[in-house]
């Protein structure tokens, strides 16, 4: 099997970028998994952002776009399967996953990990299982809430929906920093037949279902 086991070549991370992450960890863990757990089976979380050796974080982050475990049970068999979370702080829910696809530093986005996981299945490459997308009231960085909404869908059903509707020809960019990002809104997921769980905050820190009838 070919490839370069060398891992020592990690970007380091501004420290703007590690807030913003550690914030999002919290985010997720606080108030995106407690509401959206009960339509994806359940368990519970284990954040990548501090059970980790910083080596396997950033190797996670940087090369799968890995952010944390859902351990849960199957069938009364113990399992585990990755999540990637995207957390937005936002007046309001755009209602879609708003993938990056260019930064201005030149590393390497979710858009570019996960087509190249995508396109090379003979490597069985990490990635996640699920993508869960929230968004969350500002200010930027705050942990408090409320949730506004989040949703979760499996990862290869996002992906196989990107590679026939190609992120370069729905770019925009971000203001605050120039980052081009790819959005797929979550209506148009639905539409086109995929499973896509939403949930609600109603300005509470419990949201309920959105979409009825959903589970993974």
């Amino acid at each position: 099997m070919r490839g370069n086991a060398d891992v020592r070549f990690l970007t380091r991370m501004r420290p703007d970028v590690e807030r913003d992450l550690k914030a999002s960890s919290k985010v997720f863990a606080q108030l995106t998994w407690p509401a959206i757990s009960p339509i994806c089976s359940g368990g519970r979380l284990i954040p990548v952002e501090g059970s980790t050796t910083s080596e396997l974080q950033n190797l996670l982050d940087q090369r799968a776009g890995i952010d944390g475990w859902q351990v849960f049970k199957v069938e009364q068999h113990d399992v585990i399967r990755s999540i990637a979370s995207r957390v937005q702080w936002s007046a309001e829910s755009w209602r879609s996953f708003t993938l990056r696809y260019q930064r201005n530093n030149g590393s390497l986005t979710e858009v570019a990990k996960w087509l190249f996981s995508y396109d090379h299945p003979d490597y069985d490459l990490s990635h996640p299982a699920l993508v869960v997308q929230s968004y969350t009231s500002l200010p930027r960085g705050s942990v408090d809430g409320p949730l506004l909404e989040a949703a979760v869908m499996r990862w290869h059903d996002l992906v196989t929906f990107m590679k026939s509707h190609p992120p370069e020809k729905r770019l925009k960019k971000n203001p605050e920093d120039g980052t081009l990002f790819a959005p797929y809104w979550w209506e148009e997921l639905r539409r086109a037949g995929l499973q896509i769980g939403v949930v609600t905050g109603d300005g509470q820190r419990v949201p309920t279902p959105y979409y009825k009838g959903y589970s993974v």
